[in-house]
């Protein structure tokens, strides 16, 4: 066996490797996670805006058609989810 060979086994390389490497596999779940994160609660807010203003579009031409009245047109477009209930 080779000087080099015999350095290479009887060294502390891999547990070097180890102590370094599962700190960073960690880290970078983590960042994958919140990136994740942050871009479902991006698409899930832009999917409710337009669902919201297709309300409003929907509403204003039931009223400009004389399907509904005004006032319920308001009711319709103020009313909100209740608090148990998630969008």
């Amino acid at each position: 066996m080779s000087a080099c060979a015999e350095t290479l086994a009887s060294s502390d390389m891999p547990q070097e490797v180890l102590r370094n490497i599962v700190p960073l596999a960690a880290i970078t779940f983590g960042c994958i996670v919140a990136f994740v994160w942050v871009l479902c609660a991006t698409v899930h807010a832009i999917v409710k805006d337009r669902a919201i203003e297709r309300t409003k579009r929907d509403v204003a031409a039931y009223i400009a058609e004389g399907s509904m009245t005004p006032a319920e047109g308001e009711r319709i477009i103020k009313a909100r989810p209740k608090d148990n209930q998630h969008c």
